[in-house]
């Protein structure tokens, strides 16, 4: 898929503005971010997964443990 010229670059320029808010506090403008889709998988359970769960197994993932 491809976006618009003025998509991207409107995204391009969100982040540039994050990454500005990171550094003016000390953190290296550094940025992570996550796309997380639900409710278009092939495995049913995983489109049922409520936002507590989804931000678990992702904080069990980031720090190296199992979900």
């Amino acid at each position: 898929m491809r976006y618009k010229d003025t998509i991207q670059c409107a995204g391009a320029e969100l982040v540039g503005a994050v990454r500005a808010d990171s550094r003016k506090q000390g953190l290296h403008g550094e940025y992570y971010a996550l796309h997380i889709r639900r409710g278009d998988f092939q495995y049913k359970v995983i489109g049922k997964m409520d936002c507590l769960s989804v931000s678990y197994v992702t904080i069990c993932l980031l720090i190296g443990g199992k979900a």
